[in-house]
């Protein structure tokens, strides 16, 4: 705990070193996780709970399907699934973890890129909007209330903006919501906010221009245009809150670099995308609980 109240922690969630200069941390490999969650289990099947959740955190890895092993092996008592656990261990050590692992042409670490509903529209401009609105008084509301009533939607693509769900339903908003307070935040938001505010903001949203780019014509001056907004986002961030770096979303959001380099554009791999067939799946399945 003391060592994220240094400058050298808040450095090193920013990639970069003493002197300013870019510094990429040591890459994770998929080799290295699938060695690790093996020695996880050795050291879970022991017996010892607290020596297995202090090096899950320490290394910062979680098989869910090994860990209900672990569990059991732990449970006093509970001889005979032990047993069992023991017998599937020596016949087939495999079966005891997670079948992604063992998975061929596929690496966790290059494969699993980062995905801007949850990471950035549901995680970074959640946490800010929401920082932002119990800032607010009693009558800003009122007037925030009023000020999307009246916004003209003609330019945002949309048939309406709730104005009053906006308002008091702020922090459990969806994705479409947050995109909506992105696009009206200039007009909307920054009569409420002071200099530093409004500067988060402006770094915010023309960062999200970038996020949401559909087309790109040049990857590599666009990757650097990408890579410059996030660093400018993150310095007001982090004047304006410093306690943001141990968000896990925000750290997630300086990988989306290579995430658009190796995959395209993030709208591509956006789970939203998929999440809209989810309504087709449920009156589909017959086990579904909405018929």
């Amino acid at each position: 705990m003391e060592q994220k109240k240094t400058e050298e922690y808040v450095r090193a969630f920013l990639h970069i070193d003493a002197t300013g200069h870019h510094k990429s941390p040591p890459c994770q490999t998929w080799q290295a996780i699938q060695l690790q969650t093996k020695d996880l289990w050795e050291l879970g099947k022991k017996g010892v709970k607290c020596h297995f959740d202090d090096e899950t955190k320490r290394i910062g890895i979680r098989d869910s399907i090994n860990r209900r092993f672990v569990e059991l092996m732990q449970q006093k008592g509970n001889v005979e699934a032990q047993e069992e656990v023991s017998k599937l261990a020596q016949s087939n050590l495999t079966r005891l973890f997670n079948p992604f692992l063992r998975l061929l042409g596929f690496d966790g670490c290059r494969d699993t890129p980062v995905e801007i509903l949850h990471v950035f529209l549901l995680g970074i401009v959640k946490y800010v909007t929401c920082d932002f609105m119990k800032s607010l008084k009693v009558k800003q509301l009122d007037r925030l209330l009023a000020s999307w009533q009246l916004f003209n939607i003609n330019t945002l693509n949309i048939s309406s903006i709730q104005a009053k769900y906006l308002v008091e339903h702020f922090s459990s908003l969806v994705g479409k919501d947050f995109k909506i307070v992105l696009q009206t935040a200039p007009f909307v938001l920054y009569q409420f906010m002071d200099d530093a505010q409004r500067r988060l903001w402006i770094a915010l949203g023309q960062l999200a221009t970038y996020i949401f780019q559909t087309r790109i014509t040049n990857m590599q001056q666009y990757l650097d245009e990408l890579r410059k907004h996030i660093d400018i986002f993150f310095w007001h961030a982090i004047h304006t809150n410093v306690q943001w770096v141990n968000k896990p979303k925000f750290h997630m959001l300086k990988h989306l670099v290579e995430a658009i380099a190796r995959f395209g554009p993030a709208c591509l791999f956006a789970t939203e995308k998929f999440e809209s067939f989810n309504s087709v799946l449920r009156h589909a399945s017959v086990h579904s609980n909405r018929h």
